[in-house]
């Protein structure tokens, strides 16, 4: 872990700086820590002909590619929700079994989408020393039980709370939820994936599985601390942490013992009560669209021509923020913005902030903490210097990251101003001219280019705002989104999945 500040000399007068804390895993270790994967598939009527059945091999891909020491549980979700049995190893004996309980899915009904995510996240309980992850899928919007995002979390809470197990979204085709899926995997800690034609089927589970195989840390945390009067203004990318969260009531456990009448009434009451949450679930579902319907345009305020540079303090306390987990050669960088005192005299070298790492090591089975400090000299005749071209690629990708993201929450018009805003930003940056850049560019330009009409906006455009998003914002490859920042083991995975799949539908 190494932190470079935006200039190596800084004026002694009271200014802010931007600082990149680089991260970078390990190699590839010789022997991987074993899975647990829950493939949760929805198998509701839309699911119905080639994307079941590009389903189907991909199922058999991952049964295939997983070692004797993974293990796999198949459940399928549509007006009902089956489970194939509890999570077993994949050998020689059971990888046939698992084949044929793929191969006699069938589609029809509703899409019952709560249900089996809790299924699946049953199943997938804690294991020491093993990397646990739940695929879900579908290719529609949920029909049957709780419908929207916050319902659906709500009830899931307890079990993703309890099990810390990651959970990995993808839809499937113009169809389905992007904002439901996305809301369900952050509250995972995993990702969600678009998968926008039939091609991308394979490469987008191999891209995943090929992520799963290769986690080289988990339960990352960076803790900045400021030092010498230096405040932290802003951690960019971050949102503060959830002070609370809903929770389902449950049921007390002598429910039993009480009188037969106290039990009709109290089922009367739950029913009523479960009418009145659906009802109420409708009514958020249509305001939700009413508002996306209507949503008008408000005319922002003019923001002056010279930007004026705001030097008041910030937070004089460290400040934490939850990364995740790392797969082997990827690359994290962290940007902060600081809020330095004025000073009297020159410095040679003036201590910033210690940043602080610590993670679960799967490899060693421990935790570990890391740790340096954040520097750079301070003069009284500071040189006007460039921006240091690494961090401002970096947030140029924060910047990207969040155009996509604030574009989503406001009308048409306004949406496609703020992400050609984000072009024009970054078009004049220090490294416009770097690759890295440039690729950011593209797919900002790629978006606008399905922006043409609203249908198309809200069909292909939103849902690849908030897988791309989502993607440069945590600096991962996500299916084809973010490629550049896929390690050897995704890449790999991701090519033998579509091969796989093309051998497969040849034959058909």
């Amino acid at each position: 872990m190494d932190t470079l500040p935006e200039f190596e000399v800084v004026t002694s007068e009271a200014c802010t700086l931007y600082v990149r804390a680089a991260l970078t895993a390990p190699a590839k270790a010789q022997k991987r820590v074993p899975l647990d994967v829950v493939a949760v598939v929805d198998t509701s009527g839309s699911m119905a002909g080639e994307r079941l059945n590009l389903t189907k091999i991909t199922a058999q891909f991952i049964v295939e590619n997983l070692q004797p020491s993974d293990r796999l549980c198949l459940v399928t979700y549509a007006s009902q929700v089956t489970n194939y049995g509890p999570l077993a190893p994949v050998d020689s004996h059971s990888s046939g079994d698992f084949v044929k309980k793929i191969q006699s899915w069938s589609a029809g009904g509703g899409t019952a989408l709560c249900s089996g995510l809790i299924e699946g996240l049953q199943v997938a309980e804690p294991t020491p020393n093993r990397v646990s992850a739940v695929l879900l899928l579908t290719d529609g919007h949920a029909n049957n039980g709780p419908r929207t995002a916050s319902a659906i979390i709500k009830e899931a809470y307890p079990y993703l709370k309890k099990n810390q197990t990651a959970v990995y979204c993808f839809g499937y085709g113009t169809d389905h939820d992007a904002n439901l899926l996305q809301s369900i995997a952050s509250a995972g800690n995993g990702l969600y994936y678009f998968i926008q034609s039939s091609d991308d089927v394979g490469s987008t589970f191999g891209d995943c599985l090929g992520g799963l195989m290769s986690v080289a840390c988990q339960k990352m945390q960076l803790t900045i601390e400021p030092l010498n009067g230096v405040t932290i203004k802003k951690v960019l990318g971050s949102k503060p942490p959830k002070t609370s969260q809903a929770k389902p009531s449950t049921p007390q456990k002598d429910e039993a013992k009480k009188p037969p009448t106290e039990q009709k009434d109290k089922k009367e009451k739950k029913e009523k009560k479960e009418k009145k949450e659906v009802k109420e679930e409708k009514k958020e579902e249509k305001k939700e669209k009413e508002e996306k319907k209507e949503k008008k345009e408000e005319p922002k305020e003019k923001k002056p021509s010279k930007a004026v540079e705001d030097l008041s303090p910030g937070k004089d306390t460290p400040q934490s923020i939850d990364l995740g987990d790392f797969y082997s050669e990827e690359k994290r960088d962290i940007v902060f913005h600081l809020h330095l005192p004025a000073i009297k005299e020159s410095l040679a070298s003036l201590e910033l902030a210690k940043v602080s790492l610590k993670y679960f090591n799967v490899i060693s089975n421990s935790y570990e903490v890391i740790s340096t400090k954040a520097v750079c000299e301070r003069s009284i005749e500071a040189p006007k210097k460039q921006r240091d071209v690494e961090l401002d690629k970096q947030i140029n990708r924060l910047t990207t990251a969040a155009a996509m993201e604030d574009a989503q929450k406001v009308g048409f018009e306004e949406a496609k101003k703020i992400i050609n805003d984000a072009i024009n930003v970054l078009k004049n940056s220090v490294s416009a001219d770097d690759p890295f850049t440039v690729g950011l560019i593209q797919d900002l330009e790629d978006i606008v280019v399905d922006m043409k009409d609203k249908s198309t906006y809200e069909q292909v455009a939103m849902k690849k705002m908030v897988w791309k998003g989502e993607a440069h914002k945590k600096q991962r490859a996500i299916g084809n989104a973010g490629s550049s920042y896929q390690n050897n083991t995704q890449f790999e995975m991701k090519s033998k999945a579509s091969s796989y799949q093309k051998k497969k539908m040849d034959k058909k």
